[in-house]
């Protein structure tokens, strides 16, 4: 549609007025100057009071890629990323565009992270990827934490794998010996059930903010100590199976099962924690016998971390910040779905026959951050030779096959 107007009839409206004669009155040029000059010293300063990162150019180094991974699992990644990177410095994590369960447990993790100045969801440009922003904030020490369920155990008994500590070669962190954990412990927590062993070994367990869902307690029973988190599903067919009482708690039922194991049993340790049906998360101690037990459940609803301090002993918890202050970065989460003897090694008891190797990650120097526990399903072992019902099947080894 088109209409002819005369310009004289064009006026313009008010503001303009106004605008117009600010630009041409010369006090008020003056003073739209001097507002200019000053808001532009304030950009200034607030720029100057800001900590400079580095420029966001996303490289190998600042990536990590998250697809394809549990929730636990990358959560493990994120934070050995964030503490190995330096300060100031820029992250680029990749978690992809699918359910958005990994998207949602980076964001938690970023928002909760002391080091995290800040963080930029995705964008229309760069689709599943958020970046973070990291500053030099200082890592977290064991006395920072309240002790939940926490386990040390030196080499000798532990007998922990040997890849828990690859990441000890070139790292920074710091980590503390068990006689110095024992001791924060016994200052920091007094209100908590622990007990002490010999050499330093020690077993310890708090009630508090446990989750009501995934309670944790202890039972010592014949000089084996167990400390159980989680529920159990099939309570009343175990207590039947064993012959236990009603009132027998799930972590009475694992003593009962290790003793069948220990004692009576013609079979793999596998067949004993596979008829275990719920979320759990074991930690096992035999004191006659000297033997440690770590058991979890097969989706890993339930957090069990372990990793070796200083002098090589074996830290099992199920607080990943208590255990990544003890620990440094020789710890990563105990694998679902397995069992680990000490003096046996790990197994998975849903594949028993295929072997668990250790994943580890490393950067583009050459050094490892992290280390990974997965089941193998490339790998077949040999099944264990039967040499009569005397033998102890707990201390039986499996040997690999071609």
């Amino acid at each position: 549609m088109r209409v002819r107007v005369h310009t004289s009839s064009i006026k313009p409206p008010a503001e303009v007025k106004d605008a117009v004669a600010s630009l041409a009155h010369p006090r008020r040029k003056d003073q739209r100057i001097k507002n200019l000059k000053n808001l532009r010293s304030l950009s200034e300063t607030s720029k100057d009071k800001e900590v400079p990162f580095v420029p966001a150019v996303q490289t190998s180094k600042n990536t990590v890629d998250l697809r394809g991974m549990r929730v636990e699992e990358a959560t493990h990644h994120v934070n050995m990323a964030i503490n190995a990177r330096g300060s100031n410095s820029v992250l680029f994590i990749i978690h992809g565009m699918g359910t958005g369960v990994l998207k949602e447990c980076v964001i938690q993790l970023l928002r909760d992270h002391p080091r995290i100045a800040k963080f930029e969801q995705e964008s229309p440009m760069n689709y599943g990827c958020t970046v973070a922003y990291i500053h030099s904030g200082q890592q977290p020490t064991v006395s920072d934490f309240c002790f939940k369920m926490l386990a040390v155990f030196e080499k000798s008994i532990g007998k922990p794998p040997q890849e828990l500590s690859l990441p000890l070669e070139g790292s920074s962190g710091f980590k503390n010996t068990r006689q110095e954990i024992a001791e924060i412990f016994r200052s920091w927590r007094s209100d908590s059930t622990s007990y002490n062993f010999r050499n330093g070994n020690f077993m310890a367990l708090s009630h508090e903010d446990q989750n009501p869902v995934h309670p944790r307690s202890i039972v010592v029973m014949d000089d084996i100590f167990c400390l159980f988190s989680g529920a159990l599903d099939n309570t009343c067919d175990l207590r039947r199976y064993y012959g236990l009482s009603r009132q027998a708690t799930e972590a009475m039922i694992i003593v009962e099962a290790y003793k069948v194991l220990r004692d009576r049993a013609p079979y793999p340790p596998d067949q004993v924690i596979k008829e275990l049906e719920g979320k759990f998360a074991i930690i096992l101690f035999d004191s006659k016998a000297s033997v440690l037990l770590l058991a979890r459940d097969r989706d890993g609803n339930v957090q069990l971390h372990w990793g070796t301090d200083a002098d090589g002993s074996l830290v099992c918890s199920d607080d990943p910040n208590l255990i990544s202050a003890a620990c440094g970065k020789c710890y990563t989460p105990f694998p679902p779905g397995c069992i680990f003897i000490s003096g046996s090694g790990l197994i998975c008891f849903d594949h028993p026959l295929h072997k668990v190797r250790a994943i580890a990650r490393e950067d583009d120097e050459g050094n490892i951050g992290a280390v990974i526990f997965q089941v193998d399903m490339f790998t077949r072992l040999a099944s264990i030779p039967r040499s009569g019902s005397a033998a102890n099947w707990a201390d039986a080894t499996v040997v690999e096959g071609e």
